[in-house]
Parts: structure tokens; sequence; C-alpha cells
């Protein structure tokens, strides 16, 4: 296992350590055991990273949704899910997909663009326990979702239904549909094991052969201490381990994990509170390091 100097590193790139409420970390100090590849594919591993935002497929993707490329795990998550999605070959024209917890994320209408019927869904209002209402981040209308820039509405509307959705509700998903995706959504329903039981239940209702892909946090500093709280978790390999043995045994494929965090400094920087717009591919979520992480199943 190779091992860094990140101090070295970030010195030798001119990159300022002292930053007030941020700081660097280094995550052979944890035990966790973490896999370098020689992988520079675009999303060659299951991890957010810098590695990716610089390649031409990034690039390309961020264009397709109107975004320039920035150092924001968010914006990783979004261009992961595409990514993904189009590489299995989900994104043809007539192809039926579900999103859960969309918020105003603009892959409803990005992939409605493509001429793919979807169902974008939101928790009911009664079931918003976190603000999000308040703050932006949930739906309530096909309105909500709108990105002209992407698509215009008249088209939105031809390929795209909104539809509130419980998703601890597993009976109210719709079955036979080509494609699931979320967005750091998973973490948000009830815990941990609440996490792991929709993947497993929601995949499950995809069409044979259908495509799930999820981000959600992925804890960086320990396999063993998590967050697991009804309002947010924060996963560990060792969860993941257990997810995969339970999709095999419903009779799922859940596509190996890489846990390459990448050799740039910026893999290594760590955004404290309050959080910064830029520069946010680690995070300090309670006493831990997080990062999104991106998980891929197949019925």
């Amino acid at each position: 296992m190779k091992c860094y100097n990140l101090k070295a590193i970030a010195a030798a790139s001119g990159f300022k350590l002292a930053m007030e409420k941020h700081h660097f970390f280094d995550f052979f100090e944890t035990g966790l055991r973490i896999e370098h590849t020689q992988n520079s594919l675009p999303f060659g591993s299951s991890l957010c990273r810098f590695e990716d935002m610089i390649t031409d497929e990034y690039k390309e993707i961020c264009q397709f949704i109107r975004q320039k490329p920035v150092l924001h795990r968010k914006q990783w998550e979004y261009v992961y899910i595409i990514s993904r999605l189009d590489a299995l070959g989900k994104l043809g024209i007539g192809s039926k997909g579900i999103g859960f917890g969309v918020g105003r994320e603009p892959l409803p209408a990005a992939f409605s663009s493509k001429q793919c019927t979807i169902l974008a869904t939101d928790a009911p209002k009664d079931a918003n326990d976190q603000g999000w209402e308040l703050t932006g981040q949930l739906a309530t209308s096909l309105q909500e979702i709108s990105r002209p820039d992407i698509l215009p509405d008249s088209e939105l509307q031809k390929y795209c239904q909104y539809k509130e959705l419980d998703m601890n509700n597993y009976e109210s998903i719709p079955s036979g549909w080509d494609f699931h995706w979320s967005s750091c959504v998973i973490e948000h329903l009830g815990g941990i094991q609440k996490a792991l039981d929709f993947v497993v239940e929601s995949s499950r209702k995809l069409a044979p052969g259908g495509v799930a892909v999820h981000t959600t946090e992925f804890n960086l500093s320990s396999n063993e201490e998590t967050l697991d709280m009804p309002g947010t978790c924060i996963l560990r390999k060792r969860d993941l381990d257990e997810l995969r043995v339970r999709l095999t045994q419903a009779g799922l494929y859940m596509e190996d994990l890489i846990l390459d965090p990448g050799s740039h400094v910026y893999n290594y920087h760590v955004d404290c509170p309050p959080y910064r717009s830029y520069g946010h591919l680690r995070l300090e979520l309670d006493k831990y390091v997080s990062t999104s992480i991106g998980i891929v199943v197949i019925n």
C-alpha cells in the first residue's frame, strides 16, 4: 500500500495548510484499508475524487447539465450517476427511470432531454423532518424541478411526472422500471439499516436487467465507529459489505466497490462547518471524515 506525506505534497503544490476551519487528513492514520490503483479512467474509483473532475467525460457531462465543473462532491454525484447509467445502456429513448428524493437537482430534466420517461419523486411534506422544504432542497411539484436551460418546460411535461413518495413505504415504489437513482438521500431515511433496507427492497422492483445508482455518505475515518442517527448516518465499508450479501441473497448484483481516494492533494482537504461551496470533496460530519460513494445495483 502506498502512503503519502500529505503535508509535503501540499507544500510542493503551493496549497496553504493553514486555512481557518479547514484541515488536511491522512486516511492511513485511521487504520482503514484504502486501495490505491493505477486506474486513471473517469470513475475508476467508487469514491468522489479530484481525478474524475479533470477528465473530458466529466467536463462533457457537466456541459450536458449546464454546470461548470467545480470542486464539489454534489456535482460529482450527478456526474457519476449519469456516467454509470449511460455506460450501462439505460439512457436510451423510451427507457423508464425513477428518481428518489430529487429535490431541485438537474437529473430529471437531463434524463427527460434524452426522451426517457421519468418519475421524479420526493418526500411527502409531512414526512419532511429535515427542514429541506425551507432550505429549497425539497421538490413539491414538477414546476420546482424545471430546468429550461436543459429542457424547455413543454418538453419536460411530456417525459417527466412528479409524485410524492415515502421511501420507507416499499409498496408505494412502482415495479418494472429500467433504472433508479438517488443522490445522497438514503442516509436520511432513519439510520444505516433503513438505508440498506431501501436499496434492497427498491432494487427488487427494477425490471429484469434494470440498474439502480445511489450515492451516499461514506466514512473515511473508521470501519468501526460511525454516525447512525434517524436524521442522518454515514455508511462504513462493513455496512456496504453487508449490503452486498443481502443483495446477493435477493438475487441482485452489486458492482464491486473500489476504495481509491486518489493521490491529488485536493482529495485530502477536509471541509469543516460552515461548509464552503468550493473545495468540498471531503467534509467533517460530526467527528468523522466523510465523502460521497457510488453504489450500483443490477437486477
